[in-house]
């Protein structure tokens, strides 16, 4: 997903492989968090969930004393931000949250809603995705990357023949436009 939305935003290359090196590590701070905490399946407790939010500062902690660009670091630091300033570890608001998180972020709940996670619901279906998505956009999710996400998922599904209908059915606004390429 990340590299679908490096490619339609045009980002170069140096720029699109900064990406995908912290998408892939955007998680790594979670080596330092209890592995009872991370395979819990019951809710966490206040102190356990406040365990698994500094994931982000510990995983770019980590990275910065290993000599990662800032770019990279930063990315994997405020991967949890939320477009609406709520998320974490910072509250950082819309675009003042870096371009590379605000991507992750759109990635890793896709990933999450695809292949599931142990403590939810697997396998959502293309209509949960999508109205999950577009739900999210401008409260969680950075609106131009949700767009970009969603046109993703219709295409790769094979299902942008049915997007309006799709769409209609989800009380999303279908644009023809948003195929292109």
């Amino acid at each position: 997903m990340c590299a679908w939305v490096a490619f339609e935003l045009n980002m170069r290359s140096r720029d699109r492989k900064t990406l995908i090196q912290a998408s892939l590590l955007h998680d790594i701070g979670k080596l330092f968090v209890p592995y009872d905490i991370l395979v819990k399946k019951e809710a966490l407790s206040d102190e356990e969930m406040e365990s698994i939010k500094y994931h982000s500062f510990n995983g770019a902690d980590f990275l910065l004393k290993n000599g990662f660009s800032d770019d990279i670091v930063l990315a994997v630091e405020h991967h949890h931000e939320r477009f609406d300033g709520m998320g974490y570890p910072d509250g950082l608001m819309g675009y003042n949250i870096p371009l590379y998180s605000r991507i992750i972020s759109v990635a890793d709940t896709l990933d999450a809603m695809i292949s599931g996670r142990h403590y939810h619901k697997s396998k959502y279906s293309h209509f949960e995705i999508i109205k999950a998505l577009d739900n999210g956009a401008e409260t969680q999710y950075d609106p131009q990357i949700t767009d970009i996400a969603i046109k993703h998922i219709l295409k790769k599904e094979k299902i942008y023949e049915e997007g309006e209908r799709i769409c209609l059915k989800l009380g999303l606004t279908w644009d023809m436009g948003m195929l292109k390429g």
